[in-house]
């Protein structure tokens, strides 16, 4: 017969296990097709870091990603360059969107990526009921890639680009 309480044992080898999982963790943005009709489209955008995530879905224009893509392409221009673009609408109940502004950490080509994701309230729009703030670092070949992959979504669900630490 099983013993219903794990031994210290297998508590501590299940936290080493979790805490591996953690540690090897790669910080990353996406945006994914969740959904579409003739009129929009669902996205869903996850950042993530070793530590922490958040995750929102948002009605978006059919034009999305293209639009965001144009918004950050070339980023940076110069050390003291940054871009902000916002995703969804705070003013839909129980949906969500993303603030994301891209800076310079230093003047080496090291750039940070903040995305504050949220989720309005289920009664009141405009109230943010959850929100998130993660820090993202990469570089600037690893956001021109980026923008390749968004300008090539298509309008067809599980489509998805990637933004990955670098």
């Amino acid at each position: 017969m099983l013993d219903p309480v794990p031994s210290l044992a297998g508590r501590c080898f299940a936290l080493r296990i979790e805490f591996l999982h953690m540690t090897t963790f790669i910080s990353e943005l996406s945006v994914e097709v969740v959904w579409f009709d003739d009129d929009l489209l669902e996205l869903s955008l996850r950042a993530r870091s070793p530590g922490f995530a958040g995750h929102a879905t948002f009605y978006a224009a059919l034009d999305e990603p293209a639009r965001f893509a144009k918004e950050i392409e070339g980023f940076p221009l110069t050390a003291d360059d940054t871009r902000e673009y916002e995703f969804g609408d705070s003013n839909l109940p129980s949906y969500g969107g993303a603030k994301l502004r891209f800076f310079c950490k230093d003047g080496t080509g090291h750039l940070i990526v903040q995305a504050t994701i949220y989720r309005t309230s289920d009664g009141k729009p405009g109230r943010v009921a959850e929100s998130a703030t993660i820090e993202i670092a990469s570089i600037p070949s690893a956001v021109d890639s980026f923008v390749g992959d968004l300008r090539h979504m298509r309008v067809q669900v599980g489509e998805l680009a990637v933004l990955r630490h670098a």
